[in-house]
């Protein structure tokens, strides 16, 4: 026997969503209600760093990267030298090293050496858009419900109930062609492709981008469904620098259709899971029976 899946409960009112939360939803609602539970957020950092996961590598590689955007926002012309480029990224991430690693494991170190050569790829990407006219014009645009956020969280049309959060990663200009692209960075070994991540309309797996786009056109940015992407800051070095979509205005709406649907169904207290179990990252997995044998006892097994 294995043990039935806990009853997440009402919990506390989910007045918010995050563009990267509808994803968890449509993989499964179930795992998606327990990861709001604040009883279950548990802290499940390693504070003795011998290899950083994933996410904290991710989350490096965002911080250097947004220190470098925010000082080249203030230049008046795009870098077009990759040796700067690069030179810049680079000293941000020895700080990044010496302030927060530096009492880390070699194995930790090396991640960071192996990122800083990823970044000297990205550079020389970066060096080529800029000479082709293309200006960081914002990074990090926090969209939060905090009431010092640059950005306030936007009420979803038609059900003033939800807002959206979401922090864009990055902005691009150009002044040429008048058109802006959202873009998101991933660390991603191989990299991403947008349109496969995404899935398409009425098979939607993620709808992260297209929000991205709702949360600008509340600030005045207009971004087009074929100028949302990646940027990948991948291992691979074949892996493409900038991924785009391809989607049309009917594409994006039929998303929005379905970001209206996530959010009736969370709304009115839909979690329950999908026909196969769930898998539950870290902490979630015992507390959701997975993997876990329910024994019975002598007496259960002489009835």
């Amino acid at each position: 026997l294995f043990l039935p899946y806990p009853d997440p409960g009402e919990g506390e009112p989910i007045t918010s969503m995050s563009v990267t939360s509808f994803r968890r939803y449509i993989e499964c609602p179930y795992r998606f209600r327990l990861e709001r539970q604040s009883s279950l957020r548990l802290d499940c950092s390693d504070e003795d760093l011998h290899e950083l996961g994933p996410a904290d590598f991710g989350n490096i590689c965002h911080e250097v990267l947004e220190q470098w955007g925010r000082s080249e926002i203030k230049r008046a012309t795009p870098t077009e030298d990759q040796k700067q480029i690069f030179a810049d990224l680079s000293e941000r991430l020895d700080g990044i090293i010496r302030t927060r690693l530096d009492a880390a494991r070699p194995e930790a170190l090396a991640q960071m050496e192996m990122l800083r050569n990823r970044l000297e790829k990205f550079s020389h990407w970066q060096a080529r858009r800029g000479a082709s006219g293309w200006k960081v014009h914002a990074v990090e645009l926090d969209f939060s419900m905090r009431s010092e956020a640059r950005c306030p969280a936007v009420a979803f049309p038609g059900n003033e109930r939800m807002r959206i959060t979401g922090t864009v990663d990055r902005v691009d200009h150009n002044p040429d062609l008048g058109i802006y692209q959202a873009l998101d960075y991933k660390t991603s070994s191989s990299g991403r492709d947008p349109m496969n991540a995404h899935g398409k309309p009425g098979q939607w797996k993620d709808l992260q981008l297209p929000l991205y786009r709702f949360l600008l056109d509340s600030i005045g940015i207009p971004v087009e469904g074929d100028a949302l992407g990646y940027v990948n800051i991948a291992a691979d070095p074949s892996a493409p620098d900038l991924g785009l979509a391809s989607w049309s205005d009917s594409d994006i709406e039929d998303a929005m259709d379905c970001a209206g649907q996530i959010i009736d169904r969370v709304l009115a207290g839909d979690f329950q899971h999908s026909g196969d179990p769930p898998d539950f990252p870290g902490i979630l997995d015992p507390i959701c029976g997975n993997g876990v044998l329910l024994i019975p006892s002598e007496r259960e097994v002489g009835q």
